[in-house]
């Protein structure tokens, strides 16, 4: 399966990937630990960029409204 980090748009093999982070019951995944990170300081900033079919539908949209 792949996801893609919400900082860096790179689609990644969940299998792959060792950076992660918890944001409102969500798991997010990272190909870097410097996008965890950058994700971390200011995660409402990212949430909502990547299309649910990738984090299921939690009823985010493209434009971060929720």
């Amino acid at each position: 399966m792949m996801v893609t980090d919400p900082v860096c748009m790179m689609e990644i093999r969940k299998e792959d990937v060792k950076f992660t982070s918890e944001y409102r019951g969500q798991t997010y995944y990272f190909e870097s630990d410097h996008c965890r990170r950058v994700f971390e300081d200011n995660p409402d900033e990212y949430v909502g960029v990547i299309p649910e079919k990738v984090y299921g539908d939690h009823g985010r949209r493209f434009d971060g409204s929720e």
